[in-house]
């Protein structure tokens, strides 16, 4: 049938004189035949009724001609430049580039202050929206300035100059991907993890410049493709589907993006979304448009793949993404020949303990021995077995061989059991990745506890001063503690206390804190710093400048926050 469409649009220009004029518009009524042919066979129509209906709507074709004769003559002094199309499209390219650029690196605020408490964590928060809210505004400007798809005619030009052009600012952005993919062996802290944003930024910033800032050939004529051709084959049914079909896939993909590290910090298995979603778009265009079985076929399987990868990673810690951030990491600590080798039973008292891990459980409990001891489960060879250093009364304890994450990978998911004397420990300092720490009838004077993305859970603790840093991990506190701090982005904090608690402070940018006090509480002052947030309690209290007071208002809770709740209640105990 599409040959017949062909056979039936080149009979109407048999007799008409072959000029650039009637060649554009035999081109321009073919496409627009065979798009609206592929619509009704799309549509369940019959390819016989079909092609009737679209030889019927082709239209009278000497009028047609008359008419775009017209306007050429008329306009014909009026004809878009070259080099103001050129200046248009790399304007538009430029805008649209400049938003991917601040959209890839809206995290990266929040990377650089991610330590600096409550203050720098609300400034970051701000700075994200702003960047996210900067990216949309900037495409919906470019959007806005594409030029009035009306009678602009085709413009002869060199393709292979264009092309030439072309190839440095290819060569460019996949150079800089290639230097970011580079900066993840780089153990720069938060600065790499910047780094690494702000280069893969630009690498496909430049990348997206080079696509839209270059003007569209025709395959058969080798002839810039005209502003209004191209905006009158957008027009048919089939590719307005596909626009809208891409405008749904690429604005879920943005919000699922976003949603999920703010609520996962899953940075390293989230932008398999981006991809994701370039590859559904593709299966589409081959489907809604092209018509071409073995892309249809190869797009849909590429993109069945990476929707496996991302739920994958997703569900399983992001092991096929994160693994590779792990092992870039160059696992490195001072003295690493004074550390000794796998489990052991230290008979000298230990007074300072503290704990380095990287990925898996923690477990420390109290027992009525009087000796440490150190277990460990999981490692697989020599090197990939912790290491510990007992200097004096104080012991430290590593992840695995120092220099690992270079020249071999870091060992993944080992569990690690210490049981310590009661009453012995001064001060406990435990710094994880991921994975679960838990605390057991545990007696210290200093409690610091930090972790990424894994919960702190401490049962039957007793600690003089707490100090608790998480970035989406959550943490459970039951015991006795005199003071305690809290710093985190979107994890949660339970504390329920046996004794009075004399004094919380609490940063947050999504996280709540949940305190149970005892019933016979003397009284505490308890204030909120928060943009949507409420301090709940079931305690009698009264409202003043300092916040709700109760009793003798000696004890001083405060929490700042960005949207996570404050609540102080009666212990269900």
């Amino acid at each position: 049938m599409e040959k017949k469409i062909q056979e039936a649009v080149a009979e109407r220009f048999r007799e008409i004189p072959p000029t650039e004029i009637s060649r554009g518009l035999e081109e321009e009524l073919l496409r627009e035949a065979l798009d609206r042919y592929h619509d009704y066979l799309v549509d369940g129509k019959k390819p016989e009724w079909a092609y009737q209906k679209t030889i019927d709507q082709i239209g009278d074709v000497a009028e047609l001609l008359r008419r775009r004769e017209e306007v050429s003559g008329r306009r014909g002094q009026e004809r878009m430049p070259l080099e103001e199309l050129l200046r248009g499209k790399r304007k538009q390219a430029l805008l649209l580039a400049a938003a991917v650029f601040l959209y890839i690196n809206c995290t990266t605020p929040g990377q650089m202050l991610n330590a600096g408490g409550a203050a720098a964590g609300a400034v970051a928060f701000s700075l994200f929206l702003c960047l996210v809210a900067a990216s949309v505004l900037i495409t919906l400007y470019q959007k806005a300035r594409l030029p009035k798809y009306t009678d602009i005619p085709e413009t002869e030009t060199a393709n292979k100059e264009q092309r030439r052009r072309s190839i440095p600012r290819l060569a460019s952005g996949v150079l800089l991907l290639v230097v970011a993919s580079l900066v993840v062996f780089w153990p720069g802290g938060a600065a790499g993890d910047a780094l690494f944003f702000v280069l893969a930024g630009l690498g496909v910033a430049l990348l997206v410049y080079d696509r839209d800032s270059r003007l569209l050939y025709s395959e058969k004529t080798g002839r810039v493709n005209a502003a209004y051709e191209a905006w009158r084959r957008r027009q048919s049914s089939a590719a307005c589907r596909l626009r809208w079909f891409r405008c749904v896939v690429w604005l879920a993909a943005a919000g699922a993006y976003l949603l999920l590290n703010l609520r996962l910090m899953s940075w390293a298995v989230t932008w398999l979304l981006f991809p994701l979603a370039w590859t559904v778009c593709a299966a589409a265009k081959s489907l809604l448009t092209d018509r071409d079985r073995l892309r249809i076929i190869l797009w849909s399987a590429l993109s069945l793949a990476l929707a496996i990868v991302l739920v994958s990673g997703l569900l399983w810690g992001g092991s096929l993404t994160e693994g590779l951030r792990l092992n870039a990491s160059n696992v490195s600590y001072e003295h690493a020949e004074q550390y000794q080798v796998g489990d052991a039973e230290l008979e000298a008292p230990v007074h300072r303990l503290r704990i380095n891990w990287l990925d898996g459980q923690i477990r420390v409990e109290a027992y009525e021995g009087d000796q440490v001891e150190i277990s460990e489960e999981g490692a697989e060879s020599e090197d990939a077995r912790l290491r510990y250093y007992l200097n004096q009364d104080e012991l430290i304890i590593q992840y695995c061989k120092s220099g690992l994450g270079i020249s071999s990978s870091v060992p993944h998911e080992k569990n690690l059991l210490i049981r310590v004397p009661a009453e012995q420990l001064a001060e406990l300092e435990i710094s994880s990745t991921s994975g679960r720490t838990t605390l057991r009838g545990v007696r210290t004077e200093q409690l610091v506890l930090d972790t990424v993305s894994g919960g702190l859970t401490a049962e039957d603790v007793w600690a003089g001063t707490l100090e608790i840093n998480t970035v989406s991990g959550d943490a459970v506190f039951r015991g006795i503690c005199e003071s305690a701090l809290f710093d985190s982005t979107s994890g949660n904090l339970e504390m329920d206390c046996q004794q009075e608690l004399m004094a919380l402070t609490a940063g947050t940018i999504s996280g709540g804190v949940t305190l149970y006090l005892p019933a016979d509480t003397t009284g505490f002052t308890a204030s909120l710093s928060s943009v949507s947030s409420e301090l709940e309690t079931d305690f009698f209290t009264t409202v003043n400048d300092d916040g709700h007071l109760y009793g003798d208002g000696s004890g001083q809770y405060r929490l700042d926050t960005v949207s996570g709740d404050f609540r102080v209640l009666q212990s269900p105990r």
